[in-house]
């Protein structure tokens, strides 16, 4: 993702101690989100989050 093409992101889990998640992203003009994926407990979502923040949130 080339920086400043995402506008905006979310992270869904059922609760905080939950560690199934589920990632969605947002293009420019969208209402949609264009890349939906789902996380186990094999993938910490709270670093991916901070690396998303870093590049996306510009």
């Amino acid at each position: 993702m080339e920086q400043g093409e995402g506008r905006r992101f979310g992270i869904e889990t059922a609760s905080h101690l939950d560690l199934d998640a589920e990632l969605k992203i947002w293009f420019s003009g969208e209402t949609q989100p264009s890349v939906m994926r789902k996380f186990n407990k094999q993938v910490n979502i709270y670093d991916s989050q901070k690396i998303l923040a870093q590049h996306v949130l510009f």
